[in-house]
């Protein structure tokens, strides 16, 4: 069982003279030097997460959330991310565009497939090196060689090696990007609820962590609302009490948070009253709004807000606040990014 780190002590003040004042209470929060020390170094910054997503990248201590029907995407997504904040910036000569960074991964849907994680890996750095290599051959110094190469002279050292050679430095590469992989598995809602409350042990362990992943946050609400709640109002109080110690340490180590998120309930159009989604009933009409059922403490703390959808248009567009659309390769999926001091899908 992990010790606190930090722990709050409320003291009593009575009034100074003879007379009588209603009392103060003053909150004292202590925490350990190894606390300390983990919440004032630098961690690694994710300003190159996803140009496309995060323009600016993502900040210390923001939330991302995840939305989007069964099979829209979302645990492929955060896949994605999770990639690109375990790569290096740069290797053998070429940029990779990662982050370097540490993730915590906490899985409740299922277990975690590693195998597709490494896969994922693997796939990722031999596409830039194949883009790297036909860039290579341009003559003078062109924007986007200079944009995918680093070294000329250490990349084309590598390029001498084998295949045999050149697959096991690319193994070996992944391998020490896993070491900065950590799987958290919760299996109940137990198991869930303490894991949020208790993961600011694992930033004082683990200094280079910039990012948490939860999949899904949402996995054990029909569970609570049975059998820890019993109504919609305690269900949500009940949540607020978990997110409001989680959000805390998220802000107060500066790691940023992405998140699935399920889409159970959504606003009926006579008004605000929630609606229980039906995964048989077809996607709802956009003049539905998804419905905020985790409560207010998460709702407001929440940076960006990304629903997935399936469309049948063959290109991925992502719709911000300022109105311009990106596109983003060929794939079945629509991503609408909002952000925003209180961000509202």
């Amino acid at each position: 069982m992990m010790a606190a780190s930090s722990s709050k002590k409320i003291i009593t003040l009575g009034s100074p003279g003879g007379g009588w004042s209603r009392p103060k209470k003053i909150c004292i929060e202590s925490e350990t030097g190894l606390s300390l020390l983990a919440r004032l170094e630098t961690r690694p910054n994710l300003t190159g997460l996803d140009p496309i997503l995060f323009p600016s990248g993502l900040q210390p201590g923001e939330i991302v959330q995840l939305t989007g029907h069964p099979g829209s995407g979302k645990s492929l997504m955060i896949l994605h991310l999770t990639v690109s904040v375990l790569l290096p910036k740069t290797w053998k000569g070429i940029y990779l565009n990662g982050c370097e960074a540490g993730v915590i991964f906490v899985a409740c849907n299922s277990d975690l497939n590693i195998w597709q994680l490494e896969n994922m890996l693997k796939k990722k750095v031999s596409i830039i090196v194949k883009c790297c290599k036909s860039a290579l051959k341009i003559d003078g110094n062109d924007k986007s060689k200079q944009d995918r190469i680093s070294c000329a002279d250490e990349f084309k050292t590598f390029l001498q090696l084998s295949k045999e050679v050149m697959k096991e430095e690319i193994s070996k590469l992944v391998r020490q990007c896993l070491k900065n992989f950590i799987f958290l598995k919760c299996a109940d809602s137990g198991q869930f609820a303490i894991t949020l409350s208790s993961i600011d042990m694992y930033f004082q362990d683990n200094k280079n962590v910039s990012l948490v992943a939860v999949d899904s946050i949402s996995a054990f609400y029909w569970w609570d609302n049975k059998f820890r709640g019993g109504t919609w109002y305690l269900t949500e109080q009940y949540y607020n009490k978990i997110f409001e110690t989680f959000v805390s340490h998220i802000k107060k180590y500066k790691v940023a948070f992405i998140f699935a998120r399920q889409t159970l309930f959504r606003k009926n159009r006579q008004g605000n009253k929630r609606q229980r989604f039906s995964e048989g009933g077809g996607e709802p009409e956009k003049s539905d709004k998804d419905y905020e059922f985790l409560g207010k403490e998460w709702a407001k703390s929440v940076t960006f807000k990304i629903n997935l959808s399936i469309l049948k248009c063959p290109v991925l567009s992502i719709n911000q606040d300022i109105g311009s659309e990106f596109s983003h390769g060929e794939s079945s999926e629509c991503a609408d990014v909002t952000k925003g001091k209180k961000a509202m899908s």
